[in-house]
């Protein structure tokens, strides 16, 4: 085996040393057991040895799972670093550029969502708790975001958990056009 990994390494010979005293404790117990009379106690033997190897294996197995542990979270720093500079499959030189096509992309990707009925009972059941009157609901180009008017004021809501929560225009700058747009319909 190659671990990588040191605690592996030191589960695996532990293991092996395990499943290596459990075979020698089953012939001295078998035999000390036995010392009153001429014949070897394979019993005793085998419970030990079994024992010995159940217990051995187990840590062996533990050594398995960390060493593969170790093997997935280096592959995925590798496939983060190959990606890092990646955006939508456009090389990315200037992280600034990154950014700016990440809101780019979140109007372009998203297509017309509708919002479920229980998000709907969720935002009126928020603002029936605060004495606030809902009076319209309107689904954002992102999914999951949408626009409450409330006794006539505009607030933007994240929904799809299990309390909706009130956004900031500021964390979504791709909507800053389509927010003015609103606000002049309505």
């Amino acid at each position: 085996m190659n671990h990588k990994n040191i605690v592996a390494k030191v589960l695996f010979i532990i293991g092996i040393i395990k499943m290596f005293l459990g075979f020698i404790f089953g012939i001295v117990m078998g035999d000390q057991v036995s010392s009153y009379s001429l014949s070897f106690s394979w019993s005793t033997f085998f419970m030990y040895t079994i024992g010995g190897f159940i217990v051995g294996m187990l840590f062996i197995g533990f050594a398995e799972l960390i060493e593969r542990q170790t093997e997935t979270n280096e592959l995925l720093k590798e496939n983060l670093k190959m990606n890092k500079n990646y955006a939508g499959g456009k090389e990315i030189q200037d992280p600034d550029k990154n950014e700016e096509l990440d809101r780019q992309s979140e109007l372009e990707d998203t297509t017309k969502w509708i919002i479920d009925v229980s998000d709907k009972e969720r935002i009126y059941h928020y603002f029936q708790k605060k004495d606030q009157t809902v009076q319209e609901i309107i689904e954002s180009p992102i999914r999951d975001i949408v626009l409450v008017i409330v006794d006539n004021e505009h607030i933007l809501m994240q929904v799809g958990g299990f309390i909706p929560s009130v956004q900031n225009i500021d964390q979504y700058p791709s909507l800053r056009d389509w927010y003015k747009e609103i606000n002049e319909h309505t």
